[in-house]
């Protein structure tokens, strides 16, 4: 998708009516995924190398939370629960290390959760939440596969404490809103798919 092209669709999106959330077409470089998109809320196409990233309005005091989606190229994959307990109890071990490094303090982690919705053949929810910098933060991690493509996808999700109470329902509009299209051949070419 051109420069030009992304910034035609934010400018849309951003002055597109008052209606409290609207689904919308994203095509990036591999893969069209599909996400309501709640009033007022901002997508950006490749910050800081992420494709996808939503945006809240303005909080203050707090700044925006934002819900980002990079989509891994990694189609038809097996993911049990099994293993991504595993992979949650490294990443605990991973947060603990950094979050010790930047002197900020754990709060809690909260069970590891499964969950499936509508276009979604599974998702594995990893959240946490902790202290830092005066402020009460938390950090959902979602390795989530889709139907129609059965492609993995990282979904992260970072706020603060005051945006869970003002945004809680637009959030979770983006995220069990979220599904993908099947791939075209130009998708595929660029995640180097072979059919066997």
């Amino acid at each position: 998708m051109s420069i030009f092209k992304m910034s035609v669709a934010c400018f849309v999106l951003l002055f597109a009516g008052t209606a409290i959330a609207k689904s919308y077409d994203f095509n990036l470089e591999t893969a069209t995924v599909v996400a309501d998109v709640p009033n007022r809320w901002t997508p950006m196409f490749y910050q800081n190398g992420i494709p996808l990233t939503f945006i809240s309005p303005m909080l203050k005091g707090a700044g925006r939370a934002t819900i980002s989606i990079v989509p891994t190229g990694h189609l038809k994959v097996w993911y049990p629960p099994e293993i991504a307990f595993k992979s949650w109890k490294k990443l605990q071990q991973d947060h603990r290390k950094w979050l010790n490094g930047m002197k900020g303090k754990l709060i809690k982690f909260d069970p590891y959760v499964v969950e499936k919705w509508t276009g979604v053949l599974i998702s594995h929810n990893y959240t946490w939440s902790y202290k830092l910098a005066g402020k009460e933060w938390i950090a959902s991690e979602r390795k989530i596969i889709c139907e129609a493509d059965a492609q993995m996808y990282h979904m992260t999700t970072l706020h603060t404490k005051a945006h869970e109470k003002k945004f809680a329902k637009q959030m979770n509009k983006i995220i069990k809103s979220f599904h993908c299209k099947k791939l075209n051949k130009k998708q595929l070419d660029r995640i180097g798919y072979q059919p066997r």
